[in-house]
Order: C-alpha cells, then sequence, then structure tokens
C-alpha cells in the first residue's frame, strides 16, 4: 500500500492479520527518533482497526482482511500463520513503546 495514493488498481486489497501487526514497534521507533508523531499513528490504527474488527463470539482476529471493507475473508484463527506476527507485536509495543492499550488487546 502507497501511503500517499492508496492501493493500486491492480493490486490485492486482501492483507494478512501478521502484516497488519509486524511495522507497529518500528513505525513506533520511527516516529519517536524523528519526533513525527505520523509513522506511530498509523501503525496504531492499523492495530486498532484489526482488533475492532476481532470476532464478537470469540474475541479472536481472523487470518485476512480485505483492507477497503474491513471484512474478514478467512474467518480462521489461531497462532500460527498470518495470525502470530500481530499479537506479537501487540506485546512488544506495549513492553517497548509503553503503549498500554497494546498490553490490554494483548
Amino acid at each position: 500500500v502507497n501511503l500517499a495514493t492508496g492501493v493500486l488498481l491492480n493490486e490485492t486489497e486482501i492483507a494478512s492479520t501478521a502484516g497488519g501487526g509486524t511495522l507497529a514497534v518500528e513505525f513506533g521507533v520511527l516516529s519517536r527518533l524523528t519526533g513525527d508523531p505520523k509513522f506511530e499513528d498509523l501503525a496504531r490504527s492499523s492495530m486498532t482497526a484489526i482488533w475492532e474488527r476481532r470476532s464478537k463470539l470469540t474475541g479472536l482476529v481472523g487470518a485476512h482482511i480485505n483492507i477497503t471493507s474491513g471484512i474478514w475473508t478467512h474467518l480462521d484463527s489461531g497462532v500460527g500463520a498470518s495470525i502470530d506476527s500481530y499479537y506479537e507485536y501487540l506485546h512488544k509495543a506495549n513492553v517497548l513503546l509503553g503503549l498500554d492499550d497494546f498490553g490490554d488487546m494483548f
């Protein structure tokens, strides 16, 4: 996804949940090093958007989501591929960056 222009017409709009979490710590550190909060804000927005769409029945997130519609395209959940990094980075962002809301989500 190009942050300035969005998803290109010939690109998929389906993303793995793990991909939504992977940059949380890196973007948080980048914001703190540059003094520009936009990087951390974007990462937090991504993580929170996924969390807000978790199952009302189980409280878990799915494996793949359409980033335009916000609809889960792969409803299976677990701690394996496509989901693991999301939970891993919730915990890391809580511990390393002091993001208490991420600790609550974890």
